[in-house]
């Protein structure tokens, strides 16, 4: 399966100069006079891929939603809290959003509303304790098209292993996931804001 998704990552970048991404360096190392470099494109896919897989966060097998290469645009949202990146490299769907937002309804208090969409959302992409405080939801509104993988969430412990204690008294206790997550190797980071529910 991985390397399926290496394959179509690596032509995903190959095939056409990703506009949106023109401003991102990591991006601009792969092009070679304003053009994708096939090499540069197959040894950056190589990156990803592994980075993906060795994190444990999408589910290869039994899921609805195998791993996949492809071109996303619009919006994406990423969980985070003062003590985590708010540019790193895992999103999800707005969709998830929205729908937690038409539940708890705008006339509750803000702090109240806005807990109550985090606690929702938290199991849902199986979000560690200690990975992540989860007290901010921030958005990318991309311009254009960008490469990203995508595939259906991995369960995680509520503890992850690093929290020692922590998870040996939780160790049978994970958040089941199985929603949608989106690797986003190129953020671009001017595009990303914090979004106030």
């Amino acid at each position: 399966m991985w390397p399926r998704v290496k394959s179509e990552l690596a032509d995903l970048l190959s095939r056409k100069v990703f506009s949106a991404l023109r401003d991102v360096p990591e991006y601009e190392k792969l092009l070679v006079s304003g053009v994708p470099d096939r090499v540069a494109c197959a040894a950056a896919a190589d990156e990803i891929v592994s980075a993906v897989q060795k994190s444990g966060g999408v589910k290869e097998f039994g899921s609805r939603q195998a791993p996949a290469a492809k071109e996303w645009s619009g919006e994406l949202f990423r969980a985070a809290s003062p003590r985590n990146n708010p540019y790193g490299a895992w999103w999800f769907d707005p969709e998830l959003v929205r729908r937690w937002e038409q539940v708890y309804p705008a006339c509750l208090p803000r702090f109240d509303r806005r807990q109550k969409i985090y606690d929702s959302l938290r199991p849902m992409l199986a979000v560690c304790y200690d990975w992540n405080g989860f007290t901010q939801l921030w958005v990318m509104r991309l311009p254009g098209n960008i490469p990203v993988i995508t595939g259906q969430g991995a369960s995680q412990p509520i503890f992850s292993q690093s929290a020692g204690q922590k998870h040996l008294h939780n160790k049978n206790v994970a958040f089941i996931g199985g929603y949608q997550q989106v690797y986003v190797p190129f953020v671009q980071k001017d595009r990303v804001v914090q979004y106030l529910i």
